[in-house]
């Protein structure tokens, strides 16, 4: 094989640099495993490997709660893309309303169901169970003794889900739930692990609470109404959750399917209010209704009053040569959950402010697939039953102080519509939100404090200096910043300053990170009481 116009030696360069990437596999090419389309598929994946894989895939245990329109086709998705270690639970024997919309045939009718799935798939390892589960603890035994790394939750019983939920992560905390169900013209399904349970959990509260009077009776319709539609994508999302999630390639988390409006979904609820805004366009496209257009966002014209104070003052050195001198105590590493961190915000900001409303409608995303970009962000949406969402980066050292400064910004977005106003206020809270966990005497004040001042100081060393060479440059005085600016005593090395800067601020605007440089200024005096306070002096 030849790359066009390339000779045989550039080719075999190319081909030897793709295989030292991992974008590239070596292998025997055979047809004689039955999955050889899954090897090859997976291997033609980015930095995946399809023997990884199948060591994770063969260890892996399913337990299926219900193998009705939602569960019956999920073992023929899974156990073609290499999980064979099931444990099915249904009561229900096959009818033959079931036969168009179930993994069943004429030949099941009568059969029970669990027993009906185990024969058609002899070559997997199907433990079976043909009971009605009630309640959690119904449902507890067996999961305690098969201790499943993912169950798939089709039962119909919402008060069952819920019950579910509120127990099942005390037992198996890295258990992951998939949750799906159906209405006439939409299939829906949610993966739920440890740290989303609440926010799920209280989704389908009040879903449930929707359909019940004020003696809790249910009063909606209800008809089991599924055809193979729902019955497919039930299995897709079920299996590609998983696929995903072992093969670590996203962080889906919500699946649905609308067979009317053919909208199709499968992403992490971070992106839905995105999807929301492109079916609403397609519904005012389909009920005829006008879509006013939407005009340009002018751009930002000249510098704002911010930039321009900046450019006419002298640069002053003193906070960052306070900072580039600041030496901390390094201290041992706790473990503290997002869930505490959140906890201890909203016993502060309750001392003076209801958030409640807000951080419950706030949702956290932390990318864990391989592709994610690095960077973390806060920003308001008020869409999809969502007030603020918040992106986190992972795989950052800074990840704990990032998500308090993102906390905050969710909180005091009605601040102010000024980024340098809004900087300084979430900079300011964050900083006595530390002094209060202080005066609480809070076990986690010295660690939470000491990975906020050795971020902000990182920062604002990088930020002062990049701000302070876009003015140099912008007054045509490249050549003075490189003088006067004290590079040989600063934590940064002059000699790689350009490549850093041009990876900074790589598509960013002019001055873009002046407005974290003035938070830290107009804050100062906060930030030394903090650090006294750490060093024990007050």
């Amino acid at each position: 094989m030849l790359f066009l116009n390339e000779t045989e030696e550039k080719t075999n360069k190319i081909i030897d640099k793709l295989l030292d990437l991992g974008i590239i596999l070596k292998d025997a090419l055979t047809t004689e495993d039955k999955f050889f389309r899954l090897d090859r598929f997976i291997n033609a994946l980015p930095q995946k490997n399809y023997s990884e894989y199948t060591k994770k895939a063969d260890n892996i245990k399913i337990l299926i709660l219900g193998i009705g329109t939602a569960g019956s086709y999920s073992i023929e998705l899974l156990s073609k893309i290499g999980f064979n270690d099931f444990f099915i639970i249904d009561n229900d024997v096959v009818e033959k309303k079931n036969i168009i919309s179930q993994n069943y045939d004429d030949n099941d009718i009568g059969m029970y169901k669990v027993n009906s799935i185990k024969k058609k798939y002899p070559e997997c390892n199907i433990k079976t169970l043909n009971d009605k589960i009630p309640n959690y603890k119904a449902l507890q035994p067996y999961l305690l003794s098969y201790k499943p790394d993912y169950l798939l939750s089709n039962a119909d019983d919402s008060d069952l889900v819920i019950d579910i939920l509120n127990n099942l992560f005390n037992d198996l905390p890295d258990i992951k739930v998939i949750e799906t169900g159906y209405n006439i013209t939409t299939t829906q399904s949610e993966y739920i692990n440890k740290d989303n349970v609440d926010y799920f959990t209280d989704k389908f509260k009040h879903i449930n609470a929707s359909f019940r009077n004020s003696n809790g009776d249910f009063v909606g319709i209800s008809d089991n109404s599924g055809i193979i539609f729902h019955a497919i994508t039930c299995a897709f999302f079920s299996a590609k959750f998983i696929f995903d999630d072992v093969l670590e390639i996203a962080d889906s988390n919500f699946g649905n399917f609308d067979f009317l409006k053919n909208k199709y979904f499968l992403d992490n609820m971070y992106y839905l209010p995105e999807f929301e805004d492109y079916v609403k366009r397609y519904n005012e496209d389909n009920t005829y209704l006008p879509v006013k257009s939407k005009k340009e966002s002018s751009k930002k014209s000249g510098l704002n009053s911010n930039i321009k104070l900046f450019l006419a003052k002298k640069i002053d050195f003193s906070n960052f040569n306070f900072l580039r001198n600041l030496n901390l105590s390094s201290i041992a590493k706790m473990h503290i959950t997002q869930k505490e961190i959140k906890m201890l915000i909203e016993r502060y900001i309750a001392t003076f402010y209801d958030c409640d409303s807000v951080l419950d409608r706030t949702l956290v995303y932390i990318p864990g697939n391989s592709y994610s970009n690095i960077r973390s962000y806060a920003e308001k949406v008020e869409k999809a039953g969502i007030s603020t969402r918040i992106y986190l980066n992972g795989e950052r050292e800074y990840i704990i102080p990032e998500y308090i400064h993102e906390m905050m910004h969710s909180i005091f977005f009605h601040i102010s519509n000024d980024e340098y106003k809004h900087e300084k206020f979430v900079l300011g809270e964050t900083l006595s939100f530390l002094v209060y966990l202080h005066e609480t005497k809070s076990k986690y004040f010295r660690y939470l404090t000491y990975k906020t001042l050795k971020y902000i100081q990182g920062y604002y060393l990088d930020y002062f200096t990049v701000v302070s060479y876009e003015k140099y440059n912008l007054l045509n005085s490249k050549t003075r910043f490189y003088e006067e600016f004290p590079f040989s005593e600063s934590k940064i090395d002059s000699s790689d300053f350009e490549n850093k800067y041009i990876c900074m601020t790589n598509n960013k605007e002019n001055f873009y990170y002046l407005k974290y440089v003035v938070a830290v200024d107009d804050n100062i005096d906060k930030l030394k009481l903090l650090i006294s306070k750490y060093r024990g002096n007050l």
